[in-house]
């Protein structure tokens, strides 16, 4: 397969798969907020049930989804390999194999996803396992590694290391000390309203 494309081959796309578990942490809240200490076993129940859903949409989304390079998956559909490719602006079509072919033909950048022919284009970092970011095009192969899964630099020669788990990984301990707090700062506050309402009651 040319290099100016990437094969999603069963990778998580990170972008749907922390929307999902952005859900369940609403979800938690929410519950949580509304009923106080008797909600945090059924919130238990509840994360099971979203976790599996999470597993199951994120194995769904990794099965194998061809696109350009520094293209989204939610983008992917924008450019079928089969077809001419037209230009997001309406300005030009052209053969789909001027995509990403190093030369800027749409004034909208929309035909170079992953290089730096277009000095306003937008690259795309999958970043799995972390959070995907973009980045301007003209940050493409300039030796400098900004995508923590280095897919910016695949012709630079930098040596970039991918180190999207480890951040990932301090991201969601963080998050979880975070909704931990969360949870015992609700606790406190409904224990103290509890008190009150009795304090009240007995006077």
């Amino acid at each position: 397969m040319s290099d100016k494309y990437d094969m999603v081959d069963k990778t998580i796309d990170d972008v749907y798969c922390r929307l999902v578990d952005n859900v369940s942490d609403k979800v938690e809240v929410l519950l949580f907020s509304k009923t106080g200490r008797m909600g945090l076993q059924r919130n238990s129940n509840l994360n099971k049930t979203l976790l599996i859903f999470s597993v199951f949409v994120c194995e769904t989304i990794s099965s194998q989804v061809p696109r350009p390079r520094g293209v989204s998956l939610s983008r992917a559909s924008l450019y079928p390999p089969d077809k001419d490719f037209t230009c997001f602006d309406g300005s030009a079509t052209m053969p789909f194999s001027k995509v990403n072919d190093d030369y800027c033909d749409c004034y909208d950048a929309s035909d170079e996803p992953g290089t730096a022919a277009c000095p306003h284009g937008i690259f795309y970092c999958t970043n799995a396992g972390y959070k995907p970011m973009n980045i301007p095009s003209n940050r493409v192969n300039d030796g400098i590694c900004d995508c923590c899964d280095g897919t910016d630099e695949y012709a630079s020669g930098a040596e970039c290391v991918n180190n999207c788990a480890e951040l990932g990984k301090s991201a969601r301990e963080a998050a979880q000390l975070r909704a931990e707090l969360v949870k015992a700062g609700r606790q406190v506050r409904a224990e103290m309203s509890q008190k009150g309402e009795s304090a009240v009651f007995c006077t």
